[in-house]
Parts: structure tokens; sequence; C-alpha cells
């Protein structure tokens, strides 16, 4: 065949497929959509230019069928769910979206796509929404992604898994730098101590389960091995009380104030917020007046180590000479708190 003849073939296949119709004497293509609703014609989606593509202006409404098309669905054509274009009939059901979407998750989320997906995204997923109640993502599993968990769940199943901290976390127990959790025998139920929000966010009170030691200023923003460097998380020198600063800081102590005769209560002239700054104030002027570069060390007066409220004032001022200068004084006696008592001020 010719070309010409081949054309006049295709016009006539097409002719046979028409329906004759007497409207003013021409011939209409059959309505391939079924019963359209009242009002609207054919102009109301096509133009007289052809068929595809519709109008830009289209006046149908598809929401008046109880299903808008917003979203990726406001992208899809008109015969990805009306197969043949016929109107009357839909391959979809728009209550149910697995009548048109594969179900990733395998029948393992019993409750309806819309609680979870949006029709503008399938991925663009409120996931702390999402998550089942039984267990809430809250604080830093907030962070995670679902794959970090649901690991063998290829395609998105997200098949139930074991809740209990540890199904996840023995490694963080196992390799804890802050405190050793095998050698000290902690439970793996890492709420007992922890929270979601951080490993490191510790309701943890130190002074009831110390028996009195509170972790403020410097020593609350150390490392728990620190001070429990033993096995299992001993302290190795454990302090007395929460004053026995020197059980800790002997070396501190050596490296500052070795041979001057300080005494080695630190809290009467440091805090725990730093060794800097300390602030003593001598009750007895040996800073000023007579006493003033007498002495050269505390141990001068104070001889007794362990007590630095005990004094004695006999090193440097001898008995036959005392005796001598208050021979008609009253009261008088060679006794330090009685010298005090006379010369607080240090005069004579």
């Amino acid at each position: 065949m010719k070309g010409p003849t081949i054309r006049r073939c295709a016009i006539m296949m097409a002719i046979a497929v028409a329906v004759a119709s007497p409207v003013y004497g021409r011939q209409t293509t059959a309505n391939p959509h079924g019963s359209l609703p009242e009002g609207l014609t054919c102009t109301s989606c096509h133009t007289t230019d052809a068929w595809s593509p519709l109008r830009a202006d289209l006046t149908f409404d598809h929401g008046e069928t109880g299903f808008p098309l917003d979203g990726r669905h406001a992208e899809a054509t008109c015969a990805r769910c009306h197969s043949g274009l016929d109107f009357e009939r839909t391959d979809a059901t728009p209550a149910d979206c697995a009548s048109c979407h594969h179900d990733v998750h395998q029948g393992s989320i019993t409750r309806t796509c819309s609680s979870c997906h949006t029709t503008a995204s399938f991925a663009d997923v409120a996931v702390g929404v999402a998550h089942p109640a039984g267990f809430p993502l809250e604080g830093a599993h907030l962070q995670t992604s679902c794959e970090s968990c649901h690991q063998n769940d290829v395609g998105g199943a997200f098949r139930p898994l074991d809740t209990e901290c540890s199904s996840c976390h023995m490694r963080d127990y196992f390799s804890s730098s802050l405190v050793d959790h095998q050698a000290l025998g902690f439970a793996t139920t890492c709420t007992d101590c922890h929270s979601t929000v951080a490993f490191r966010d510790v309701p943890f009170d130190h002074f009831v389960m110390s028996g009195g030691f509170e972790l403020v200023g410097r020593h609350a923003a150390i490392e728990c091995t620190t001070c429990h460097d033993g096995p299992g998380g001993d302290v190795l020198i454990p302090a007395a009380s929460a004053n026995d600063c020197i059980a800790c800081h002997v070396d501190d102590y050596d490296r500052e104030h070795r041979g001057a005769g300080f005494p080695t209560d630190c809290v009467a002239c440091h805090d725990p917020f730093g060794w800097e700054g300390a602030s003593f104030e001598h009750t007895f002027p040996i800073f000023s007046g007579a006493h003033a570069g007498k002495w050269s060390g505390c141990a001068d007066c104070h001889q007794t180590p362990s007590s630095y409220a005990s004094f004695s004032c006999f090193g440097c001022h001898l008995q036959p000479k005392m005796d001598d200068t208050h021979r008609d004084q009253r009261g008088y006696a060679y006794d330090s708190p009685t010298c005090l008592s006379c010369h607080p001020d240090g005069r004579h």
C-alpha cells in the first residue's frame, strides 16, 4: 500500500469506532468516560485543539467525589485510578490506601496509612507520632532513624522489637568510660539511672549514695573514675567526711604547702569551686603588729597538727620572762588561753 491508501484506511477505522449521531448532520465520537455528572460537558475538561492535554482551568472539582486530589495525588493521571478512563468505575478505593499502594510494612502496622503518612510524601513522617505508644520516641531516640533500630526490616517492614534498653545498648553498657558498669555490678535496666535525654543525664544523688559527699563546684564536673579508680569502681582512699579533702588532695597540698606548716583542713581556706582565690583570715594578728615576721610556719604556734584550735604562745614567750613581766598582774597564769584573753590583739 502506498501512503495515501494507508491514511485512508486509518480514517475509515476511526469512523468505524465512531457512533453516528444525527446532531445537526454531524458525527460525534462516543464518550469513553461513562455517565458524567449533570452540568459537566466535554469542554469542561477538553479544548477544541486536542483531547490532550486537558484545560488548565478545569471546572471539575474532584473533591466533590469525596476524594480531593491534594499533595502527590494532584500529580497523578486520571488513568492511574480509572483504567480506560471510565469514571463510573475506579480501580482504587478512596478509604483504602492499600488498593493503590503496596504495603511495605508487610502488615506489621495495623493502623491506617493516614495515621503516619500524608499525601505530600510517604517519607514525610512525624516519627514521634507514628511510633507505637508502648515505646514512645523521646529525647535522644527522636534523633535516630527508623533503620537504626529496625536494621533487619528491609523495605520498611518495621516489625515490633524488644523494648528493653539492653537489647540495643549492651555495647554502651560494656564500653562506658564514665564508670565500669560491669565491674560495679550495675543492672542492665538502664532506666534505673538514665533517661532517654542522654546517657549522662543521670538523676543520681551522690550525697545520699556516698553518705554525705555532695558533688558541687569542681567536683560536679569531673569523671566518676577520677575518684572511683579502684577495682570495681571503689574509691582507693575514701574520705572520712565531706570535708576530708586531704584524702584525695594530698599531692596538691604537698605541692603548694609542704614545709609551710599549713593545716590540712583545706576548707578553712578553700572552697569546692577552685583552689584559686583562697580566703583566710587569721583571727589573731600574726601579719601585723608585734607578731609580724616573728614566725616561720603555722606549727610555731599550732603545735598539734590535728587540731588548729589548739595553740601555744610558749615557743616564743618563755616562762621566766613572762612571770617577771606579769609579777604584779592580778589573774596572771602562764597559760596560752589566759594569754589570749588578755592580749586578743597581740599587744603588750
